[in-house]
């Protein structure tokens, strides 16, 4: 499945988009809602000017109101017509200007603009002057624009121009970054050690080297971990045939002098537990050995009887259970069965071992049906003294198992394809696993 390469949420791309964008926008909006403003604000200025020329031009030695311009000039509120004075307040001191825009919106003219100021003309007369303005005294083309819309078309397409010029200058820079995405996506052991290729900008120069720096110690130390667990696997190759070889040869000296000790069975029992020890030494290592393999090979199968195992397993496998009230419960199916048989040993020995050791009062059950086994440690509730007391002899005992835990199960069981299942249960776990031959079909495991 390819990646996505846009992607709306959590994108830096677009997040960096919406902002840059909203921040023009909010700019666009708040310069044209001034522009507007101080359109309005300049015709009020620009009538007040002429009412006060209208107030010095027109003469009422003779009567009580005139007009000039469509401004009515009076001596007296009283004398200004009707609909004035219904639409507006009385200014009450020299150059108090008021105004009443009736009805109209952002978009549509008003039905009529009140528009009064009271002055003093330079014969120092006291002055009202009124104007009422509607649609039919406008003398404008109807196929021309109002002020407004020039001013919210410039805002439309100040914000339009914005969002292009933005939207380039994030795809120059995106660029970049997409390249560099797709170079460290693309970084293996192989092409570790190539050079940095060119990606335009400094930060983004800085970040790859940042990148292949880091991988490169990240792999430098897998391999070293790799090549110890080779070269240690390879060097106890030696020691470990060396020590079963001698195990087997003081067995067979120990038959062959039984007569003359004084306790052979005792020394039996000594040989046999360092010749079982060795020899799970041994499995581990070509376990180990094979993991550390990039390969998909598996190891040699043989066949064996996987009850007989699980019987050995659990008899070698009891000194851990001493001096604990653990009840073992082993039920198990004569069953052949053909697979790798250090890595059956190494998995089924650590799920019984994780099971006694951590098992201190209750019961252990085994049971084993073909291919199928489940493992399960029930711990019996016990009083406080009892839990601080074994929980004491538990540290001080020391681990004498070769198992390197679950982690290894795990990952053994995985790459052999078999299912395993850990779960927890009240007071205690449930470990079942399914073995499968390499020439069976590898079911989903979990």
């Amino acid at each position: 499945m390819k990646p996505q390469r846009l992607q709306l949420r959590g994108s830096l791309r677009w997040s960096l988009f919406g902002s840059l964008l909203f921040l023009a926008a909010s700019m666009t909006i708040v310069f044209s809602s001034m522009s507007a403003h101080n359109f309005i604000e300049g015709l009020d200025t620009m009538n007040k000017k002429l009412m006060y020329q209208a107030a010095n031009e027109v003469d009422l030695t003779h009567q009580s109101i005139g007009e000039i311009l469509g401004y009515r000039v009076a001596k007296r509120w009283q004398d200004l017509p009707e609909n004035v004075q219904n639409n507006l307040p009385e200014p009450a001191c020299d150059g108090d200007f008021v105004k009443n825009i009736d009805g109209g919106g952002f978009f549509q003219r008003p039905n009529a603009v009140y528009l009064a100021v009271i002055l003093v003309n330079k014969s120092g007369e006291k002055r009202y002057v009124a104007r009422v303005i509607k649609p039919a005294d406008m003398q404008t083309s109807p196929r021309e624009f109002s002020r407004f819309m020039y001013i919210i078309m410039f805002a439309v397409i100040a914000i339009v121009l914005f969002a292009v010029f933005i939207f380039l200058i994030i795809r120059s820079v995106g660029k970049p970054v997409q390249n560099l995405g797709d170079w460290a996506k693309s970084l293996d052991a192989g092409t570790l050690k190539n050079d940095v290729p060119e990606f335009r900008y400094y930060e983004l120069n800085m970040l790859a080297e940042l990148i292949r720096e880091s991988l490169l110690s990240v792999q430098e130390t897998l391999e070293r971990e790799q090549a110890f667990v080779r070269h240690a696997s390879h060097e106890l190759r030696t020691p470990i045939a060396s020590i079963l070889s001698n195990t087997e040869l003081l067995e067979k000296m120990l038959d062959k002098n039984a007569a003359a000790l004084p306790a052979p069975q005792r020394e039996r029992e000594v040989a046999g537990r360092i010749h079982r020890a060795v020899t799970t030494m041994q499995h581990l290592t070509e376990t180990l050995l094979w993991l550390s393999r990039d390969d998909n090979n598996l190891p040699t199968a043989t066949s064996f009887s996987i009850d007989e195992l699980l019987q050995q397993l659990t008899a070698e496998l009891t000194y851990l259970l001493a001096n604990k009230p653990v009840e073992v419960s082993i039920s198990t199916d004569a069953c052949e069965l053909t697979l790798p048989y250090a890595a059956s040993r190494i998995v089924l020995s650590n799920i019984i071992r994780n099971a006694f050791q951590h098992t201190d009062s209750g019961r252990v059950t085994i049971v084993q049906n073909r291919e199928n086994i489940e493992i399960i440690n029930h711990i019996d509730s016990m009083d406080d003294d009892a839990q601080v007391h074994l929980v004491n002899e538990r540290g001080a005992k020391v681990d004498l198992g070769f198992g390197l835990g679950l982690k290894l199960t795990e990952q053994v069981t995985h790459r052999l394809g078999w299912r395993y299942r850990n779960t927890a249960i009240e007071n205690g776990r449930r470990v079942s696993i399914v073995l499968r031959s390499p020439t069976q079909p590898s079911g989903e495991h979990g």
